[in-house]
């Protein structure tokens, strides 16, 4: 389980980015993150991945303090962060994305395992599996979100953390990127996913948030939001 607890980020400004912040991911459990722009979500998952400190409280992971740990070692623990805009290398394969995605497998799996790892995620993705050997940089953008997924799962996260995955795709494509996060929910992976599409993301949770200029503001299982959708509106307007 991911537990954040009471944490707070004090921006070199002095701006207060985050203000007491607590959640926590079981897995197998979807649990959304929503608000308006600004309200700092993407801080939430930047804090819980190592790439901001926070100033206060802890980040606790199946029992151990990740305060401190640098990026690559919270990979390393179990969660992964597929980041707004993806961060693909457009100028490698589709293989090559998912190998990189390896990284820190390298120095305790075989070549051939990866490999293995490799043919795995291509079947589960199966949108993938005849892009494989095509540029990063040729795929839509439905294709290359379902990518940075593929990516994040080659390091066999515990807990996967999607910021905005929707963000600029077609309808069409957006419900097949929530068949996929719900597919992998099932499979027993935890979920936290920061998304602008509430009707789905709201639909597919277990449990949410509201965050608002650094706080969370409401919080609860499906059902309460599925009873106070309009306040959860207007804190989103």
């Amino acid at each position: 389980m991911l537990k954040v607890k009471h944490v707070s980020v004090i921006a070199e400004s002095g701006e207060t980015t985050l203000e007491d912040i607590s959640l926590q991911v079981e897995f197998g459990q979807l649990v959304v993150l929503i608000g308006n722009n600004g309200a700092g979500k993407t801080e939430v998952l930047n804090v819980v991945s190592g790439i901001l400190k926070p100033t206060d409280g802890t980040i606790e992971f199946n029992g151990k303090i990740l305060n401190g740990f640098q990026p690559h070692k919270v990979v390393k623990e179990g969660i992964c962060h597929v980041p707004e805009g993806r961060r693909l290398f457009l100028d490698q394969t589709v293989e090559d994305n998912l190998r990189l995605g390896a990284f820190t497998m390298f120095f305790h799996e075989s070549k051939r395992d990866i490999e293995k790892r490799i043919k795995e995620i291509l079947a589960k993705l199966i949108l993938l599996e005849n892009r494989r050997r095509q540029l990063a940089g040729t795929l839509s953008g439905g294709e290359l979100q379902i990518l940075a997924i593929a990516r994040a799962l080659m390091a066999r996260p515990k807990i996967l953390m999607l910021d905005e995955p929707s963000l600029g795709l077609a309808p069409l494509m957006v419900k097949q990127i929530f068949e996929i996060i719900n597919r992998l929910k099932e499979e027993g992976l935890g979920i936290l996913l920061v998304e602008q599409v509430v009707t789905y993301a709201i639909r597919s949770c277990d449990y949410g948030y509201v965050m608002q200029q650094g706080k969370i503001v409401f919080e609860g299982e499906k059902e309460a939001f599925l009873k106070k959708s309009d306040l959860v509106k207007a804190y989103l307007a």
